[in-house]
């Protein structure tokens, strides 16, 4: 549910809008996260913490630097498609000629089944398969794959145009314009842009944002309180250390326990009676050779 103050940019958001079978097909993308957001807030984090003149100016040498070297670094590949959709084209083919079998119907239609046991229809004349994954990322699965070699034709025809190298470039043509320093830039007469009134918080300032609780901490060198990293040198089981061996060990079974203490009770008293005897002994010996002589 949209919250009040974003109801007006459109209708009530779909309750499955979080999962992908309710994506739209037309935007070829099947991510379900935010991580774009996210790449650009830490992008642009040094900036944040500057005045507002200073972080504009300050992300927009950033954004000029990395739209220049973007389109450098694209200008040198030789390949019509981008490489991370080539690479993940080259494994779809590898796995439609190990797990797919195509059958033909006499149609533009292709029954594609794979060892698995599962069977997906693919359709070429409306690029659309059964298991949505062309229709979501526009790059050709395995189904697909295997139906194109079925009808003798190349997998490079049927990728999205959004994947090809010259779409990249026409993306990255535009470029930020340079700006001179602010000693250059010419008084408009407006009142400057002074700072909002700020009231210093007790502690360190926080840079980073609050995550959520599903969100795993892989930052820093804290560690959790279950380690299996640990390896204990005295039994060789992972999660603890030789030191607390003990408290890993099986429970001792009572009776072999018991039968254990009862011997050395027996051993121990037998002991004590024979030095009572020989104690007695001694003093009635020595009692005798005092009377004789």
């Amino acid at each position: 549910m949209i919250s009040k103050p974003f109801s007006s940019l459109g209708p009530k958001m779909p309750t499955g809008l979080k999962h992908r079978a309710h994506f739209s097909t037309h935007l070829k993308c099947d991510v379900l996260l935010n991580n774009s957001c996210e790449s650009f807030n830490a992008f642009i984090l040094p900036a944040r913490s500057k005045t507002v003149i200073s972080c504009f100016e300050e992300i927009r040498v950033r954004m000029m630097r990395r739209i220049v070297m973007r389109r450098d670094k694209m200008s040198k590949v030789e390949d019509l498609i981008c490489p991370k959709p080539r690479e993940l084209l080259e494994k779809n083919k590898v796995k439609s000629a190990t797990d797919c079998i195509p059958y033909a119907t006499g149609s533009p239609q292709i029954e594609i089944e794979s060892f698995g046991g599962s069977r997906h229809v693919v359709d070429l004349e409306r690029r659309s398969c059964a298991c949505r994954r062309w229709d979501l990322t526009g790059i050709p699965c395995k189904d697909v794959i295997s139906a194109i070699n079925f009808v003798r034709q190349s997998p490079e025809d049927y990728i999205d145009p959004c994947y090809l190298t010259k779409t990249y470039m026409v993306v990255y043509s535009n470029t930020v314009k340079p700006v001179n320093g602010m000693d250059l830039w010419i008084p408009c007469g407006e009142p400057a842009i002074l700072p909002l009134e700020y009231n210093r918080q007790s502690g360190r300032p926080r840079n980073k944002r609050f995550k959520d609780a599903s969100e795993l901490n892989l930052e820093g060198t804290k560690l959790g309180r279950v380690q299996k990293s640990l390896k204990c040198g005295n039994c060789g089981v992972l999660g603890h250390n030789r030191k607390t061996c003990h408290k890993h060990l099986p429970p001792k079974d009572k009776t072999v326990a018991a039968k254990k203490r009862k011997l050395n009770t027996d051993v121990g008293s037998s002991g004590h009676y024979q030095k009572m005897h020989l104690g007695r002994r001694k003093k009635i010996v020595a009692l005798l050779k005092n009377f004789v002589a």
